[in-house]
Order: C-alpha cells, then structure tokens, then sequence
C-alpha cells in the first residue's frame, strides 16, 4: 500500500551520489569521443573543476574504466568489457543475442540486434563475421540515423505512428551520403515499400561502401530487428542470398 505525501508537499526526489553522477558524465564525454578526450575537454566540457576531474580520472583508471594513451588523451579501458559483456547478457530481450550470432555464423558477416523502446531506437549488440574483409560493429546505444539504417527504417516502419512521429520530430533527416533519403515523402513511400517486403535495406544510405539488412524478429508490428552490415559488392553478389538468411534468422525468432 501507498502512502501519499501531506498536502503542499511534494515527494522527496530519489537521492543522488554527486561523485558517482560526476563520474558517469566523464565516462559519457569520453565514450562520446573521436579519439579520446583529455582532461581539459572534460573539465570544459562539464563545467568542473580541474582538481575534481583528475580525482575522479584517477580513481575510474583504478577501476579499469578509463586508460591514458598518447596526448594525454583518456578512453575507455579494458575493465568495462564486464560491463559490455554484461549488457549484451542483460539488456537483449529473450535471449535474441543468438540470432545475430547465428546470422553473422551462417553469412560471415556483422550482424546486430536493434530495438524500438517506445519512440527510441537502440542498437542493443553485435556479433562480428568472420570474412578477412568486414564491416566494423556500430557502437551499442542509441541509434540517432534511423532514417539512414536498415535497422532503424523497419524499426520506424512497424511503429506506431505515434511513436514514428515522436522519434522524427526530434532526429532530422540528415544527409550522409548522396543516397540518404533526406525528404520526409520519399522516406514515407520507402517506409511503405518497407512494410510490403517485410525487411529493409540501407544500399550506402549511412556510410559509402557498406550496404545493410535488417529483418524483424517474430511476426507482426516487431519492436525487435535482426541486421545484417556487409562491404557493398559482396552484399550485391550475395544479395538474395542475404536478404533470405536474415528473413530466416528474424522468423525463427518467434519460435
């Protein structure tokens, strides 16, 4: 049972460890770095002290989470592959990490797992292929390019149009490459073609040379996708190919 607050005051806010909190934004600024941030980035790009940043660097270097290379720059070190491997486990639903696993053994190729929750789209993991030649994993977390992506135009085209829109309003449509759709009434006709095929390709939208494929998994209006990342002229000759084992993969999802 539930009590609630007296009358005229509002409830307590949950508490907040500054330390930690300030911790976390640090990881976030390098996580979100090129190459790296130094600790004067940091410092300017959080609006902390100096003193207080090298204390909280030092004590994440301790941990394994943060490590110092060449310029003075810091990333992300080898103690948060825990907590990468641990996402991976935790954050795919039902046990869906397979299925990339299985597409990426059956094509050679990079293969991800993406997810719509509610009005955003998430690249949750990725298994790499196993040709000497390849596409590199996309970093795990929010996928702002939807429009350019195979993953995030099936994810954008089984939503709701609620949350279709939602996730639009806030995410432009940004060129990339000069095959990007980048006009909402071409996007929405692709959207529909999309729904008829039932799967997506991305052919050099996002990066040039790279071409993609994703499947839902299980039937219906699937909030979860399968994808497949491949250097283009191997994903044209294998074309048909591909698409089938995605579809494949994606629909034994269900079982």
């Amino acid at each position: 049972m539930s009590v609630a607050p007296p009358l005229g005051k509002t409830p307590a806010k949950p508490p907040r460890v500054q330390s930690v909190a300030r911790a976390t934004d640090i990881l976030n600024v390098i996580a979100g770095s090129a190459d790296g941030a130094t600790a004067q980035e940091i410092t300017r790009a959080l609006g902390l002290n100096r003193a207080t940043v090298y204390h909280l660097l030092h004590t994440l270097g301790s941990a394994g989470y943060v490590t110092q290379g060449s310029e003075r720059r810091y990333r992300i070190g080898l103690g948060a592959g825990s907590l990468v491997a641990a996402f991976e486990r935790h954050a795919v639903p039902g046990g869906f990490l397979p299925l990339a696993r299985e597409l990426a053994g059956r094509t050679g190729e990079t293969a991800y797992i993406a997810m719509r929750q509610r009005d955003q789209l998430m690249l949750l993991a990725s298994v790499p292929g196993h040709h000497p030649v390849g596409v590199a994993s996309s970093p795990i977390g929010p996928i702002a390019e939807g429009h350019a992506r195979a993953s995030g135009k099936l994810l954008l085209a089984l939503a709701p149009e609620e949350a279709r829109e939602a996730y639009l309003a806030v995410h432009p449509l940004k060129r990339h490459t000069s095959t990007t759709i980048t006009r909402r009434d071409d996007l929405f006709k692709a959207f529909e073609r999309i729904r008829a095929d039932g799967y997506a390709i991305d052919n050099e939208e996002f990066t040039e040379g790279v071409a993609c494929v994703a499947a839902p998994i299980g039937p219906g209006a699937s909030s979860l996708v399968v994808v497949l990342s491949a250097p283009r002229d191997r994903f044209e000759a294998q074309r048909e190919a591909y698409i089938a084992a995605a579809r494949d993969v994606g629909a034994g999802g269900a079982r």
